[in-house]
């Protein structure tokens, strides 16, 4: 019964995880070309201009989309739709530890990295700093803009004790401390975005 509840549990989010993203995204309608465009803003031009790029499940849609096929390991993703609609962008470059990364976050199951990931966020973006899963701003979440930034994940979670979390710190930082998908961002660029 317990196996059961959390199956249900586990459907029951990624389905509400998913629609948050159809609805956002029926608000901010983009062509395929943008959306290669805003995704290739992620990361350097030598790996976004070789990468895959895909596109967050459309109305309807449960998959992503690949907009295009790259001939390197990374994945651009075009900005998260919700956050498109807040005015905002976050499109990313990840390697193959952090597609893991974002796949169990979207799944919200289990994760253990296994090696060090790097993601870029070169046009930046927007989030929580305590919750992964977080939307939108709370009164607890420490919400906030990111500039440009590289994102770090470790094999040893343990080694990011004693590194500051202070994202107005303007050095590195750890993003979700005490997370299982805590990482360590790295500012290049100031905060741009409100």
């Amino acid at each position: 019964m317990i196996a059961k509840g959390r199956l249900y549990l586990l459907v029951t989010l990624s389905a509400m995880f998913i629609t948050t993203f159809m609805l956002a995204y029926s608000q901010t309608m983009m062509s395929d070309e943008e959306k290669i465009a805003d995704a290739m803003s992620a990361g350097p031009a030598s790996i976004a201009d070789n990468s895959t790029i895909m596109d967050w499940p459309g109305e309807g849609e449960t998959e992503f989309r690949t907009l295009r096929e790259g001939t390197n390991d990374w994945i651009c993703y075009v900005s998260d739709p919700p956050t498109l609609a807040a005015g905002n962008v976050d499109p990313m470059c990840l390697d193959e530890v952090w597609q893991a990364w974002l796949n169990s976050l979207i799944t919200q199951t289990d994760f253990k990295i296994e090696s060090t990931g790097i993601a870029y966020m070169l046009a930046g973006g927007v989030g929580s700093n305590t919750d992964p899963y977080a939307m939108a701003r709370t009164d607890d979440n420490e919400w906030h803009p990111d500039g440009p930034h590289i994102m770090i994940l470790v094999p040893d979670l343990s080694a990011l004790e004693g590194l500051s979390s202070d994202y107005e710190s303007g050095g590195p930082y750890v993003m979700f401390p005490g997370n299982p998908y805590a990482h360590i961002m790295v500012p290049i660029g100031p905060h741009t975005m409100e």
